[in-house]
């Protein structure tokens, strides 16, 4: 190979390790947080839409929402035990594919139920980047 031939190798070789640098790089500070804030909106939505729904329609949307949303929503009814109330929402999730570490309904966040507010909060995961619960 003379000296043109390796310069253009070099060349070409610089100018795609480069774009790969970039691209990596647009990847990590940018798409992710994208994505990020596109579900929080997108599970926005979907509470405001149960927020509207009237109760007596509440389980057909909940279950329409499950088919057509690509979430996993589950009621779960009021418990005198917080402990039985945990496990059963973690078992709900489990049967729908959603496997958590920890999940807790804590005394705060009945007790802000129980003051009419809705509770938010997101986690991270190892399999999905988000996990958000509205109760």
């Amino acid at each position: 190979m003379n000296k043109l031939g390796a310069k253009i190798a070099i060349s070409v070789s610089a100018v795609i390790l480069s774009l790969l640098v970039c691209l990596l790089l647009v990847s990590h500070f940018f798409l992710r947080p994208y994505y990020l804030h596109q579900t929080k909106q997108r599970l926005l939505q979907i509470s405001q839409e149960l927020a509207d729904t009237s109760t007596e329609n509440l389980p057909r949307k909940i279950e329409s929402l499950n088919q057509h949303s690509d979430v996993a929503i589950v009621a779960v009814p009021r418990s005198q035990s917080l402990d039985a109330l945990n496990e059963y929402a973690s078992r709900l999730l489990s049967r729908q594919g959603v496997s958590l570490n920890r999940f807790w309904i804590t005394t705060e966040v009945i007790s802000q139920l129980d003051s009419r507010h809705s509770v938010k909060f997101m986690t991270k995961r190892s399999k999905n980047p988000a996990f958000m619960c509205d109760i």
